[in-house]
């Protein structure tokens, strides 16, 4: 017999199924929960890549120095979920808005300028193959994110939807001018 662990955010979603009368599994199963996990988790994988990457840059004064990949990479909170109720969210929303949170941002931005490019905006997303068909994978970036990475590309930024850790790294490789087998990226493709 195997054990599910329920999150906070599934047992929200049981208890509102079983008011209704619902299989409270189908209903957590069904729930954009797990698509936000599977994006988390390749983020995750995608940033423990980028701590074992050494980049080499020269500064301003022509002097050489190394820095972790992940030094320069920072993570926006725009996908996370919010604890309590919908007036408790709505709360916390609003200070994160105040804060200069906004929808719609990329999930990772790297602050490493490259050929010409300022750094580099990379959207998340789950592998391909976890999505039901090629059609759910086509619409996977929403209106607002599209918005954000059209504005980016425009203010000079590199922007791209990586589908996975493993074209995340190698998008990344692309734009740093890196060899992705040298990477650790046999198999990857772009």
């Amino acid at each position: 017999m195997t054990t599910t662990r329920w999150t906070p955010a599934d047992l929200s979603l049981a208890q509102q199924a079983i008011a209704l009368g619902k299989p409270a599994n189908i209903v957590a199963q069904a729930s954009s929960y797990t698509t936000k996990k599977a994006e988390q988790q390749e983020q995750m994988w995608f940033v423990e890549w980028c701590q074992a990457q050494i980049l080499e840059l020269d500064d301003a004064d022509g002097d050489s120095f190394r820095i972790r990949l992940d030094t320069a990479l920072v993570g926006y909170p725009g996908g996370a979920f919010l604890s309590g109720n919908k007036k408790r969210r709505g709360m916390q929303w609003a200070l994160l808005r105040k804060m200069g949170c906004q929808g719609g941002v990329t999930d990772l931005a790297l602050n490493v300028p490259m050929n010409g490019w300022h750094g580099m905006h990379l959207e998340m997303k789950k592998r391909r193959d976890q999505f039901r068909c090629d059609s759910d994978a086509a619409r996977a970036v929403s209106a607002p994110q599209d918005a954000y990475l059209q504005l980016m590309r425009r203010l000079g930024y590199f922007t791209c939807v990586a589908f996975g850790w493993t074209d995340a790294a190698a998008k990344t490789c692309i734009y740093l001018d890196w060899n992705p087998a040298e990477r650790g990226l046999e198999d990857a493709t772009v």
